[in-house]
């Protein structure tokens, strides 16, 4: 019935039963359009946008496009969730450009904070704790490694441009940086001491001022049924990105210059708590080629680093260890795979073109067809054992 009725709000019968069950109607605008004042932190940049490249295929060239400058927003009254963008302020929903623009079928819409429709969005008054004053370093994804790491933890660095007048403002952040000790390591690199308001789902709040950024860098969380990621979902700051990297690897690795010239090859290997595949088969191809397994979920944050800067080749499925790319400093060979509905998925080719490394994938073989980009993310799939093979030997020159 909510469904319904928040799809075709716009009568004022189905207004006034949206109000009645405790609902609003919300206008969709930009950070800009919501916020009491903007201001300038980082001028346009190159934005690089690699196409995934199938072992097989011709090559596809990145593009290129500028991606805008980086601007602070001051917004009064917002209520947020550390696991979206979307950002509610009175009648309006704040959001990125990317989503607005793509919101017919980009979901952002994580943690019920509203219910979001091509047009229009509602949400429901949930209870609210209230901060006087907060900055806002949180996201779609929130609760997952990349993309915390890779598209929300960079506004924590812009934080640290902004004028002195908000220097005592706490950063809000997802309960993951609490909870799981890498979150809450690789958010201490960029913290510059600020008290942290760790915000667990469910939980709603309503600052008087909050300090919002642009995105850095975009790439959505999920789709909506019926669709597939595609370039244009796509952007990053390069010149930002590249500045975010280099403060990681100065905090991670202070010895790095003297491992880069290491040149050790490792497999990315899961536990298998989700996405189960012939794991084992293709390591033991693998290892014919001097690739040793590793689970960087069992090592520290300053392990993993080390790990990755060493790897001069690197192979692996798709996921959140893939931010370990960042670590190396010296181009390196990647190896990863994706399921064909995938082919426009730019998150880790991006990447890795901006920081000058070559990435490949193979396609996988699904267990079950896929249905949206959810199936993709829980779903087993196998990966043939001969192109993977053949991949490898043309990844090391033994073929």
């Amino acid at each position: 019935m909510f469904d319904f009725i928040a799809r075709q709000p716009n009568s004022s019968k189905r207004r006034a039963f949206l109000k009645l069950i405790g609902y609003e109607l919300l206008q969709p605008c930009d950070l800009a359009g919501a916020a009491v004042n903007s201001f300038d932190l980082v001028p346009p940049s190159d934005a690089t946008i690699a196409q995934p490249n199938f072992a097989g295929a011709v090559a596809v060239a990145p593009l290129l496009h500028t991606h805008p400058k980086l601007q602070a927003h001051v917004l009064r009254g917002a209520i947020v969730s550390a696991y979206t963008s979307g950002i509610v302020c009175d009648d309006r929903l704040a959001l990125p450009d990317d989503v607005r623009e793509g919101q017919h079928r980009v979901l952002t819409d994580n943690d019920n904070l509203f219910h979001f429709e091509p047009g229009h969005s509602v949400r429901y008054k949930y209870p609210c704790t209230k901060l006087k004053n907060a900055i806002f370093i949180g996201g779609s994804g929130a609760y997952n490694w990349y993309h915390f790491v890779i598209e929300i933890l960079p506004k924590a660095l812009l934080a640290q441009m902004l004028p002195a007048a908000y220097a005592d403002y706490p950063l809000v952040v997802p309960e993951e940086c609490r909870s799981i000790p890498s979150f809450a390591e690789v958010l201490a690199i960029f913290a510059a001491g600020r008290e942290i308001t760790y915000l667990p789902k469910g939980k709603y709040l309503q600052v008087e001022e909050l300090i919002a950024f642009d995105e850095v860098s975009t790439g959505p969380d999920n789709v909506k049924v019926g669709f597939w990621p595609e370039i244009g979902d796509y952007s990053q700051h390069d010149d930002f990105m590249r500045t975010y990297v280099d403060a990681l690897r100065a905090a991670l690795l202070p010895d790095h210059h003297a491992q880069a010239n290491t040149a050790k090859r490792i497999f990315l290997i899961r536990p298998g708590v989700r996405r189960n595949y012939n794991q084992d088969a293709l390591v033991a191809i693998a290892a014919k080629y001097g690739f040793a397994p590793h689970d960087p979920s069992a090592l520290s944050l300053a392990a993993q680093a080390r790990l990755f800067a060493s790897a001069e080749m690197i192979i692996g499925p798709s996921g959140a260890a893939w931010v370990g790319m960042v670590f190396r400093q010296d181009p390196a060979q990647f190896l990863s795979w994706l399921p064909a509905e995938y082919r426009q998925f730019c998150s880790y080719a991006s990447l890795a073109a901006i920081l000058g490394h070559d990435m490949r994938f193979l396609e996988t073989i699904p267990d079950r067809p896929l249905k949206w980009s959810g199936d993709a993310y829980t779903g087993g799939y196998q990966l043939a054992p001969e192109p993977f093979e053949r991949a490898l030997q043309h990844m090391t020159g033994a073929a």
